[in-house]
């Protein structure tokens, strides 16, 4: 909880945001962190970021309160105000769509994806159309495939990375390997593995390589 003098701190920086001074907002959030909650912080320093124009830290800050559970009515509308702007610098970019969807949706989305076949199958089993009991339970059971799928294997298998600034991408896990390509910030890829200081890139396909893993912000 904030004490008084985070409380004055906090009043301080919001007068700085609304005189423009920028660099102190985001110097005195940091400063502040550890007394306030770790949503919200993420939530206004991502602002503040956005206002100096670094959109990359600013999308994984914005990202990262979003995964917190953070609840602010301006989260949505800041974060997608960013994503447009890095999107425009970085057009036509081709995403997978089904490993994107099963590694950044939520495990309460597959829990609930989960819940509605199991009402599914009791519907048809109340309507007969499932006579067996065995084939009943069985088909219960497969209900959870989609949640069990999310929480033992796509959760435990990848990993989402927003890179802070513009970001190289080499053939293999170390700088002695040829440079496949430069990509600019703000990024949204999925991490497939890591090895040591580095970490693959699997989606989207654009974006495969190896990069350093102090480059990127890990959600």
């Amino acid at each position: 909880m904030a004490d008084s003098n985070t409380n004055k701190t906090l009043k301080e920086l919001e007068q700085s945001y609304l005189d423009g001074k920028y660099d102190n907002v985001k110097d005195g959030l940091i400063a502040v962190k550890s007394d306030v909650d770790l949503g919200q912080f993420h939530y206004n320093l991502g602002t503040v970021l956005a206002k100096n124009s670094e959109f990359g830290a600013s999308r994984y800050n914005l990202e990262k309160a979003k995964k917190l559970g953070f609840n602010y009515p301006g989260l949505d509308k800041n974060l997608d105000s960013v994503v447009k702007v890095i999107n425009s610098t970085n057009p036509g970019i081709a995403r997978e769509s089904l490993l994107d969807f099963a590694v950044t949706s939520s495990e309460g989305l597959f829990l609930f994806m989960s819940l509605v076949l199991c009402l599914i199958v009791t519907l048809l089993k109340k309507g007969r159309v499932i006579q067996k009991n065995r084939t009943f339970v069985i088909l219960l059971m497969m209900a959870f495939v989609p949640y069990i799928f999310k929480k033992t294997y796509v959760d435990t298998s990848y990993k989402i990375g927003v890179n802070i600034k513009g970001l190289k991408i080499y053939e293999g896990p170390s700088d002695i390997y040829p440079v496949l390509k430069e990509i600019g910030e703000g990024q949204k890829v999925i991490i497939e593995k890591s090895f040591e200081d580095w970490m693959l890139i699997s989606s989207p396909k654009q974006f495969a390589g190896w990069v350093k893993r102090s480059e990127l912000g890990l959600l």
